[in-house]
């Protein structure tokens, strides 16, 4: 009787192991895909609205960066993630910051800010030429890292959980690293956010 090799059941582990070894993969593609789509930006995103507007921004340095726009909507998007966590994401317009993401736990949104949440961001690391292809002509390579965030902090000044809107601000701190070996502060501040976790759903 012929031998039938059975496939070995993934474990649940093993699966959330594999998701976790890929998403530095899927959040650079969606880096990508952030840039790509990225031809104009929200003017008013610094606009402290409580209406659930989708819309993020921040100052850094003195340079205030804007959420873009893809297509007719706002680069910014907003999940509850398991663990009661809402996770807000938000493409920028800027040639050097990149995609952020907030995480906040539901529980926590309140009166009370939150020290040390967990904040993550893209900058640009260096541009390096590529050569000319067969197919194409010269272009360039984009390295993006990601910031070690310090002196984390979010506040709220609305919240309506039962519609899904959520707005307030934030603000942190990390050391940008350059490729030729420099390091510089870069503080970010005046964040704000005006976001509708729920939209998605009315959609």
């Amino acid at each position: 009787m012929p031998y039938a090799n059975k496939a070995t059941p993934i474990k649940h582990s093993d699966m959330k192991n594999l998701l976790i070894s890929l998403r530095p993969l899927v959040i650079a593609a969606v880096s990508l895909l952030f840039m790509a789509v990225q031809c104009d930006y929200v003017e008013n995103s610094m606009e402290e609205t409580q209406t659930g507007r989708m819309v993020l921004g921040f100052v850094a340095d003195g340079e205030t960066v804007n959420c873009s726009i893809a297509g007719t909507e706002n680069s910014v998007f907003a999940d509850i993630l398991e663990g009661d966590t809402l996770e807000i994401r938000a493409g920028m317009h800027h040639d050097v910051y990149g995609p952020i993401v907030l995480k906040i736990p539901m529980s926590e949104i309140g009166d009370s800010p939150i020290n040390d949440p967990v904040i993550q961001m893209q900058y640009l690391y260096k541009v390096t030429p590529n050569p000319p292809t067969v197919d194409k002509g010269p272009g360039k390579k984009y390295e993006y890292l990601y910031a070690e965030t310090e002196d984390a902090s979010i506040s709220f000044r609305f919240w309506d959980l039962d519609e899904g809107i959520v707005a307030g601000n934030f603000s942190f701190s990390f050391d940008r690293h350059y490729a030729d070996g420099k390091v510089g502060r870069v503080h970010v501040e005046k964040g704000n956010f005006d976001i509708d976790f729920k939209r998605e759903e009315q959609l």
